[in-house]
C-alpha cells in the first residue's frame, strides 16, 4: 500500500498543477515565529514544540481512521500528507528560469528567484555551480527525503522532515536560534538520504568515476551532503563548465533526466524492500 501511495502522490504532483497552490506552509511559520517570541533563544525547544503536537494529532487521526472503511480513509490521509510533504517537482523550469535572468544581465532577480525557489539564502553570486547545488539539493529535499521518511516512519516521518525542512530554510530572518537548530535537524534527517542518492548516481550514471568519491563522502560532515550530492551528479554526467547557453541547457536537461532515473531506481529499491 506504501508504493502505491507513493506512486499516486508522484503522478499527481507531476502530472497537475492544482496541488501547489494548496502546498503552504506560512501558517506553520507564523505559529513557529511566535513560539520563538514566546520561548526567547531556545532553538530546541521552540523546533519540538512547533512540531510533535502536529505529529501527535496526525497519528490520533490516522489510529482514530486506521480501520474505517476497510482501511481506505487512512491510505486517503497518508496520500494527501504526503502529497503536502512533497515539494514542486517541476524543478527544470525553476533552475532555468533562474539561468536565464542571470545570463539576461538581471542579477538581482535571478538572486530573488534563486532564494524564492531553492531557499539559498546564503548565497551572494550566481554561476552555474551555484544553479546546479540548489537543483541537487532541492532534488533531495523536496522529494527523495521525503519520500525515505515516508518509507520508514510513515506519514509522521515525512511530516516531520517538511516541518523541520521549513523552518531551517524561512526562519532566518525571525529566529536565528530556532533557524540553527532545524538546520542541524535538516542535516542529520538529510544525511542517508542524500548518501543513498549519491549512490543511485552511481548506478545511473559513470559507475566507475564516481564509486571511489562517493566512498569517501560517507567520512564526511552532515554539511557536507549537498556538496556530495554536486560532485557526483558533476561526476555521471561527465559535465563541462563550459558557459555556452546551449550546453548550459542541455546540462539541466542531463541533470534533470539524472534524477528521474535515480527515483526509478529507488522506486523499485522501496518496491522490492516491501514484497520482501
Amino acid at each position: 500500500m506504501s508504493l502505491i501511495t507513493i506512486l499516486l502522490a508522484l503522478l499527481i504532483e507531476r502530472m497537475t498543477i492544482f496541488i501547489r497552490p494548496m502546498r503552504q506552509h506560512f501558517w506553520f511559520e507564523a505559529y513557529a515565529e511566535k513560539l520563538a517570541k514566546f520561548l526567547g533563544k531556545n532553538g530546541y525547544l521552540t523546533v519540538l514544540i512547533s512540531v510533535i503536537p502536529i505529529l501527535v494529532v496526525l497519528v490520533i487521526v490516522q489510529d482514530v481512521f486506521h480501520h474505517f472503511l476497510y482501511g481506505g480513509v487512512y491510505a486517503v490521509i497518508n496520500l494527501l500528507v504526503l502529497l503536502y510533504c512533497l515539494g514542486d517537482a517541476h524543478l527544470r523550469e525553476q533552475i532555468e528560469e533562474c539561468y536565464k535572468l542571470h545570463s539576461h544581465d538581471q542579477p538581482e532577480q535571478a538572486l530573488e528567484s534563486l532564494q524564492k525557489n531553492f531557499a539559498m539564502w546564503d548565497v551572494k553570486e550566481i554561476d552555474l555551480s551555484v544553479l546546479m547545488k540548489a537543483f541537487y539539493k532541492a532534488s533531495l529535499q523536496r522529494i527523495f527525503t521525503v519520500i525515505f521518511w515516508f518509507v520508514i516512519f510513515g506519514a509522521p516521518g515525512c511530516l516531520a522532515y517538511r516541518l523541520i525542512q521549513r523552518l531551517s530554510a524561512n526562519m532566518h530572518d525571525h529566529d536565528s536560534s530556532t533557524n540553527k537548530v532545524a538546520t542541524l535537524f535538516t542535516l542529520i534527517l538529510d544525511w542517508i538520504p542524500s548518501r543513498l542518492l549519491a549512490f543511485s548516481f552511481c548506478l545511473v550514471g559513470h559507475f566507475g568515476d564516481i564509486f571511489a568519491e562517493w566512498c569517501e563522502s560517507l567520512k564526511g560532515k552532515l554539511s557536507d551532503a549537498y556538496q556530495v550530492l554536486f560532485d557526483c551528479g558533476h561526476a555521471a554526467l561527465k559535465a563541462s563548465d563550459d558557459p555556452d547557453p546551449a550546453a548550459v541547457t542541455a546540462h539541466f536537461d542531463e541533470a534533470y533526466a539524472l534524477v528521474n532515473r535515480s527515483l526509478f531506481v529507488w522506486l523499485v529499491v522501496f518496491a522490492l524492500i516491501m514484497l520482501f
